[in-house]
């Protein structure tokens, strides 16, 4: 007797339950085959795989607040908004393979003890999603304490050649009232970084507020800011309210909206979405002739010579053998150094001066 077959609707039905349970995922993890590094701690987005022909768009890479996770970008914690900027950047055509959120810490509530230890989290999830999506750059949106951690992460590995753009909401770039040296003294580490005229903070904004790559042909990265802008319309800037912007930044302001509702709202939304939408080619193999996953720089990507599979942004570097090998513009120094890789020109009209022609940076 033949068995008789289940009716098209319950098989619609299974269809459906199973779209929403790997889009689900998508917030919930990485994908199974995405190779997550061992200085990440946590995150999601993707797709449930790798799916390298859905890119239309730089993937954005999500940053949250100190003591929060990626709960904040599904919905969480909106403040006097509401709203999931996840949804949001769906809702405008971004497919999962170009969303991406990297949790700082283990769980919501716990806090970050240091901004510099931190840096290398972004640093190898934005390797790692370059490798994994086939994109020929990234663009960041961050939070808070995140938005000054992605700039430490920049300057300190001179990552501009490979992030397009960035999104910062409330950083604390200028300090936060929030924080004072005698909290850092009484046991709240981070205060020590984001107390007003810290060394940590005067040390990012030194070479310029919005530094790029200065190598011949690199296009600058991209700067937005979003704030409050008004005396004790956010608690974290009740008397520095124009912290959180840059010179140099397109600097936007909403009076209306508080620290958290800076990140949700979607007047906020319509205008960093778009600001980070960015169209992008699907990876093809002709622009990665050394198969090492990472675009060639003359077909707009980030491997310095495409003809060395050893060469690629995040390749480990060898002090001062004169090779750029992880291509960021400079070589490894041997000299002993938090910074020892970071390039001695950044100025933004360093080439005007010649000083160019002196900096590693410039020299390729």
């Amino acid at each position: 007797m033949r068995a008789s077959r289940p009716p098209l609707a319950l098989l619609l039905a299974g269809l459906a339950l199973l779209a929403a349970v790997v889009t689900r995922a998508d917030h919930l993890a990485f994908p199974p085959d995405f190779e997550t590094p061992p200085q990440v701690i946590a995150g999601a987005g993707g797709s449930s795989h790798r799916e390298r022909k859905a890119l239309r768009h730089l993937p954005v890479i999500m940053i949250p607040d100190n003591a929060r996770t990626r709960a904040d970008w599904l919905g969480a914690n909106c403040g006097i908004a509401q709203g999931s900027v996840y949804q949001a950047f769906r809702d405008r055509g971004f497919d999962p393979m170009e969303l991406w959120m990297l949790d700082l810490v283990e769980r919501e509530g716990r806090q970050l003890t240091s901004l510099e230890l931190r840096t290398d989290n972004l640093k190898e999830m934005i390797f790692a999603v370059l490798r994994y999506t086939g994109a020929p750059r990234v663009n960041l949106l961050a939070h808070g304490t995140g938005a000054v951690l992605a700039q430490a992460a920049l300057v300190k590995y001179n990552l501009f050649y490979a992030v397009h753009s960035v999104a910062y909401v409330a950083g604390p770039f200028h300090g936060t009232a929030a924080c004072s040296f005698d909290a850092c003294l009484d046991g709240l580490p981070l205060c020590c970084n984001l107390s007003p005229g810290s060394d940590f903070l005067q040390d990012l904004l030194v070479p310029g507020e919005t530094p790029g790559d200065l190598r011949p042909g690199s296009s600058p990265t991209r700067y937005l800011t979003v704030r409050n802008g008004r005396r004790f319309g956010d608690v974290w800037f009740r008397l520095n309210p124009e912290s959180p912007a840059l010179l140099g930044a397109r600097n936007l302001s909403f009076p209306e909206l508080d620290h958290d509702g800076l990140r949700c709202a979607p007047q906020v939304l319509e205008q960093v979405i778009p600001f980070l939408t960015v169209a992008a080619s699907p990876y093809a193999p002709e622009d990665d002739l050394d198969t090492d996953d990472f675009r060639d720089r003359s077909s707009g990507g980030t491997d310095c010579d495409d003809r060395d599979p050893a060469v690629f942004p995040g390749a480990a570097e060898t002090c001062d053998d004169g090779v750029d090998a992880d291509c960021n513009g400079v070589d490894l120094s041997c000299q002993p150094g938090k910074d020892r890789d970071v390039p001695v020109e950044r100025l933004p009209h360093a080439e005007e001066s010649g000083a160019a022609q002196r900096s590693p940076a410039a020299a390729g």
